[in-house]
């Protein structure tokens, strides 16, 4: 098998190590992880924290956006 399959399966074991903690104890496990296909842990944006996801700044004009800066 490739070496990403085994990737995404050590992915999804630590995911399902972590739901599982979150169930039976109630508290949310460090650096969670909840996309299979995007294991790393992204903080922050300009202004508000998100877990996953590229740090934007965007510019809105008219009703049109754009995007001026994206950075992982």
């Amino acid at each position: 098998m490739p070496t990403e399959y085994y990737k995404r399966k050590a992915s999804i074991k630590k995911i399902y190590d972590q739901q599982y903690q979150l169930f039976t104890t109630g508290t949310l496990p460090k650096d969670r992880i909840v996309s299979i296909s995007k294991n790393y842990l992204v903080r922050g944006k300009e202004i508000k924290p998100v877990k996953f996801g590229p740090k934007v700044i965007k510019i809105q004009i008219h009703g049109i956006n754009f995007i001026e800066h994206i950075r992982f």
